[in-house]
């Protein structure tokens, strides 16, 4: 063992060799499962250790290299998977999956913690028009911590980029560039209302945006808190 710490081929004890030798002398035998380790050649290796009758404590190496690489590339798949599931495909944005368990969690956290929680909800105006062109949907900025002043920030920012960008719109509409209207609601969460209820008021709002002549954004007033639908109208591709 003292050698191949000596040749630097246990990766684990590089840099702190005799501390690393002296705490696996300590731990000599007491293993119940074989102990992994990674050589600096690449290979993993499985060490078995036994204490014999007459208190020999026998040691065996077996190269497991092409079985945790096998394991390594099947996490790597399942994590490609659960990322996959919770991705739009053509955005490469979080989808209505992704929104939903943020949302919950995010309301949780400042339900806990006494902070604030925000939610700009944002529509491509003359949607019919670009969608049929290019191809597109609503999303939804989450805006953990932030106050109403901060989200009205957030959407004057949307709204400043959306007009440097100067997208243009594809076919015949009302703008030559595309614009986009947002609805922005802020809640201090509480066990008294469900998600959904921000998700509504936001929603609301930014209808109300698009009925005053779009290309604006709209605060979420009382009354779009007293939709008293627990089931979001709209289903949008969350930009977290």
């Amino acid at each position: 063992m003292r050698a191949n710490v000596a040749r630097g081929l246990i990766t684990a004890a590089i840099g702190h060799e005799e501390e690393w030798v002296q705490q696996r002398l300590r731990q000599r035998g007491k293993h119940t499962a074989p102990l992994l380790q990674q050589i600096t050649s690449g290979q993993w290796i499985h060490t078995y250790e036994k204490y014999t009758t007459d208190g020999h404590l026998v040691c065996t190496h077996v190269d497991v290299t092409e079985q945790v690489h096998r394991e390594q590339d099947l996490e790597a798949s399942n994590h490609r998977l659960a990322r996959q599931s919770i991705t739009d495909e053509l955005t490469g944005l979080g989808n209505r999956r992704c929104f939903d368990q943020t949302l919950e969690t995010e309301w949780q956290r400042a339900a806990r913690g006494g902070t604030p929680l925000s939610l700009l909800m944002v529509d491509i105006d003359h949607f019919k028009r670009y969608n049929d062109h290019f191809g597109g949907e609503e999303f939804v900025l989450l805006l953990p911590g932030a106050n109403e002043a901060h989200a009205l920030v957030t959407a004057q920012q949307c709204m400043e980029s959306l007009q440097r960008e100067a997208i243009a719109h594809g076919e015949p509409a009302p703008t030559a560039f595309l614009t986009c209207s947002i609805g922005v609601a802020t809640v201090q969460p509480d066990a008294e209302r469900e998600p959904a209820a921000l998700v509504n008021a936001a929603d609301a709002a930014m209808y109300r945006a698009k009925s005053n002549g779009r290309a604006r954004f709209e605060i979420a007033g009382q009354a779009d808190w007293e939709i008293g639908d627990d089931t979001p109208r709209t289903r949008p591709t969350p930009l977290t």
